[in-house]
């Protein structure tokens, strides 16, 4: 809800950018914003997504994205599996060979 009336305010903004650069499509670029974060606040789908793009990596051997656990999440909540990893930081210690493949896993 928050979302959605901070939303309706960006009139003001949009009169402010519209004035700004007078040739901006700013009515376009509101909407476009809103359908975005409507759909980021969506967790059914959000959720959908995240399955989908875990069936991407399903059988890469260094990438792991963490699965839905449905009967903890609602529509006001999205609830992974807990994935362990290590921290950028720890990186500076691996063989470049490790190092390689979380640059080409970051990349991907």
């Amino acid at each position: 809800r928050s979302i959605t009336s901070d939303l309706r305010n960006v009139s003001l903004l949009r009169r402010i950018v519209g004035s700004a650069f007078p040739g901006l499509d700013t009515r376009a670029l509101v909407e476009e914003l809103a359908e975005r974060l409507e759909e980021e606040i969506d967790y059914g789908l959000e959720g959908r997504s995240q399955e989908l793009f875990a069936s991407y990596y399903e059988s890469h051997p260094y990438i792991h994205v963490p699965h839905v656990v449905p009967e903890l999440s609602t529509a006001r909540v999205l609830t992974s599996e807990l994935v362990s990893g290590s921290r950028f930081e720890e990186m500076q210690a691996w063989s470049q060979h490790e190092r390689d493949l979380a640059a080409e896993t970051i990349y991907r």
